[in-house]
């Protein structure tokens, strides 16, 4: 799967549609939620299914519980990830802690 780098929602009368940005590709995927004459309703171009469950996770984060919004690639970055912690100043925690501050992690978390 590709890495979400921006999210944008186009709506014109009774046509919606979603563009998903990738790192590292031109090309957008888009996902037609309300169909027009072109185009039938829920259906994807240039992404998968995956890809667009991850932009509704990453919109309803930032919109609410289902509700696809505007997502820019500075808000997408700083959600961070569990697995990834290059958002956390680890270096800061343990000088702080060395010197025997009283420490929370929280504190350290670099959003």
């Amino acid at each position: 799967m590709r890495t979400i780098s921006k999210i944008s929602v186009y709506k014109k009368s009774n046509d919606v549609r979603i563009y998903v940005s990738f790192k590292g590709t031109p090309i957008q995927g888009i996902y037609y939620k309300t169909g027009n004459a072109y185009n039938v309703k829920g259906s994807l171009e240039n992404m998968t299914i995956e890809e667009k469950q991850e932009a509704l996770k990453i919109s309803s984060s930032i919109h609410g519980a289902g509700i696809w919004g505007q997502v820019y690639e500075n808000q997408i970055s700083k959600q961070g990830s569990v697995e990834s912690n290059e958002n956390f100043d680890l270096k800061s925690l343990n000088r702080d802690a060395s010197k025997g501050y009283k420490v929370n992690v929280s504190d350290y978390l670099n959003m």
